[in-house]
């Protein structure tokens, strides 16, 4: 599996900034051993693709791995989403948001 990572991270943070996600919180292909609270990950280690969300403490909810980059940075956008969706709904609610975003402040 040949698989140009730099490539795949820049295809994805123009989709983000396309989809006008950047103020939300993620991280791509960092493989970073900080996890912040509230962000969507995709990783690459191994030879696999991992895509998660962490929740408060940074605590991971759902770990998904695959083989195919394509199938991986789908999972990464299906739950960019439904961030925006949760946290959109929370403040239809009067609840409080995972933090705060021109995506759903009102």
């Amino acid at each position: 599996m040949n698989i140009n990572l730099d490539k795949m991270r820049e295809e994805i943070l123009q989709e983000i900034k396309k989809r006008g996600y950047e103020s939300l919180r993620y991280s791509v292909l960092e493989n970073e051993k900080y996890k912040g609270e509230w962000e969507n990950h995709i990783d690459f280690e191994n030879g696999k693709f991992y895509v998660y969300s962490t929740m408060g403490r940074a605590s991971v909810a759902g770990k998904y791995d695959f083989e195919s980059s394509l199938d991986a940075k789908n999972k990464f956008f299906e739950l960019l989403d439904l961030t925006v969706k949760i946290n959109r709904r929370s403040i239809e609610r009067n609840k409080l948001p995972e933090y705060s975003s021109p995506l759903w402040d009102k």
